[in-house]
């Protein structure tokens, strides 16, 4: 989305990253139990396998797609 924001979902998982001035933001939601993504997961120590597995899914997507700004 625009210059600054990349996400990737599967069924139950949605990663979104968003790059500003160089700075990276992760969120991440469970939208099996929270569609409305109103809780962000991505600062929960638990979930730190699922954010590097989606964000090498994102990586792959990507260089597939040619994005050069992901």
């Amino acid at each position: 989305y625009r210059d600054f924001q990349r996400a990737v979902r599967t069924k139950d998982w949605k990663l979104i990253r968003y790059t500003v001035n160089g700075s990276t933001r992760l969120q991440l939601f469970d939208m099996a139990n929270d569609p409305e993504e109103l809780r962000d997961l991505a600062g929960d120590l638990r979930h730190a396998g699922r954010i590097a597995a989606l964000s090498a899914r994102l990586a792959v997507l990507a260089k597939e797609s040619g994005d050069k700004k992901a």
